[in-house]
């Protein structure tokens, strides 16, 4: 990717291969330690802004190490939550590097912001708590309200009522809720532990894409019983009624940012979207409610949840999706057919489908002629097939819009479409003559 993008690509060592600091999102302050030289002419990040401002001609980033780097930025954070500036004045008491005296508290680490008491340093685990107001203040450190009260007149946190039926919310609630004539249940949506984020990331490392290959749906019995869904089957999830809020809406009256008003008044558009996800069938979800991988690339599940914030706190309500539910195989629209379905990649219209065989060069060649014939007014950029260790074949299709065509419209169009392709027709398929029975999922 960063060949695609950038004018100069510098290889750059990972975590493991140099010493870094990190704060999560409890504050909690921990040493990264090397364990493995980078390979090749792989350098750290600072390293790489170090050349480039001496480059610019800017004086100083003289660092030698990450531990240099790690020092001076100390006294940029003293006034925040983060401030870990005592440590690093504490090391140079000691004559010994800050990060190692970091290295020192272990795994743990220490909570930021760090205090010094008798002599020692103190980490906090709880922000605005009275027990953080202490009489004396040593070394280099001044006294700050928030450590041991909120930001208020009293000090105390203001809790604000929000009923249910607030406007603000309840008309939006009402508009995005399953339709029980259209038989949605709500989809909300989440990641899995051994993931980071969406798999952005992880999904070019085979051990990982390997383990997780496809994105979940994770549905209770009842809700797969009445779709025939079972584990390890592809599902498609539908929202035809998606909201778009356009722009930041000015208003005069607080209702004016409510959800009917916006609607009114041409803030907000209607459009549809849909995924597709291996089931993973489980009563670990409340019927009614499914879940689903919150972004994964090319199926992200937040193609099914409106996208209108909340006037309030001005965040989007993510976990609010809804969709039908449909089982991509048995729901074929005759004997051999074959549902592809179709998302967005970067500038191009992707389509793969599922098969309980392994398809020839020949057959590879209809389903090609089978798109090109449907006046899609498309162009094939690859087509190609992976067999999967659970006896199972899919083949993946790429189409590109031609440049008269938008491929959100394109999109639309293909959604989903249904190939004709020779399953039983004799020499057309190789491989097994009946489908496995192997299923994704646990």
């Amino acid at each position: 990717m960063g060949a695609e993008y950038a004018d100069i690509v510098l290889p750059a060592a990972t975590w493991g291969e140099d010493n870094f600091t990190r704060c999560n999102s409890e504050r909690r302050l921990r040493l990264y330690s090397k364990f493995y030289d980078a390979p090749g002419d792989a350098k750290p990040d600072w390293w790489a802004v170090q050349k480039f401002a001496h480059k610019m001609g800017f004086s100083s980033y003289d660092w030698k190490n990450s531990n240099d780097v790690f020092e001076e930025a100390a006294r940029f954070g003293r006034n925040g939550v983060l401030n870990y500036h005592p440590l690093v004045v504490k090391a140079k008491e000691l004559r010994t590097p800050a990060q190692e005296l970091l290295r020192t508290y272990g795994t743990g680490g220490i909570q930021t912001p760090i205090r010094m008491k008798d002599g020692k340093l103190i980490g906090t685990p709880r922000l605005h708590d009275p027990a953080n107001d202490w009489d004396e203040i040593e070394g280099p450190e001044v006294k700050r309200q928030w450590l041991h009260a909120f930001n208020t007149h009293s000090g105390k946190a203001i809790l604000l009522k929000s009923p249910w039926k607030f406007a603000g919310w309840i008309q939006f609630y009402d508009a995005v809720k399953p339709r029980a004539e259209k038989s949605e249940i709500w989809v909300t949506n989440g990641r899995i532990n051994e993931t980071w984020q969406s798999g952005f990331d992880d999904l070019r490392k085979p051990y990982m894409s390997q383990r997780w290959p496809y994105p979940f749906l994770i549905v209770h019995p009842n809700d797969a019983k009445k779709k025939g869904i079972e584990s390890g089957d592809f599902v498609q999830v539908h929202n035809d009624t998606v909201y778009v809020q356009t722009g930041q809406p000015q208003g005069v009256l607080d209702a004016d940012l409510n959800f009917n008003n916006l609607m009114k008044d041409g803030h907000i558009k209607t459009t549809e979207g849909q995924f597709v996800a291996v089931a993973i069938v489980s009563d670990e979800m409340r019927e009614g409610v499914a879940m689903g991988n919150f972004n994964f690339p090319g199926a992200p599940a937040n193609s099914v949840v409106s996208a209108v914030p909340d006037p309030v706190t001005n965040n989007y309500r993510y976990k609010l999706g809804r969709g039908v539910l449909t089982n991509a195989i048995r729901e074929s629209h005759s004997p051999g057919c074959l549902p592809v379905f179709f998302c967005r990649v970067d500038k191009h219209v992707v389509g793969w489908l599922r098969t309980p065989y392994r398809p020839s060069s020949r057959a590879l060649e209809g389903i090609r002629k089978e798109l090109t014939a449907k006046d899609l007014k498309t162009t094939i950029v690859a087509y190609s097939t992976d067999v999967s260790d659970v006896g199972y074949m899919f083949v993946s299709v790429a189409v590109r819009a031609r440049k008269d065509r938008r491929s959100d419209a394109l999109r639309a169009k293909l959604r989903p479409a249904w190939i004709k392709v020779p399953l039983l027709r004799s020499g057309a398929w190789t491989g097994a003559s009946k489908p496995h029975h192997c299923k994704l999922g646990r």
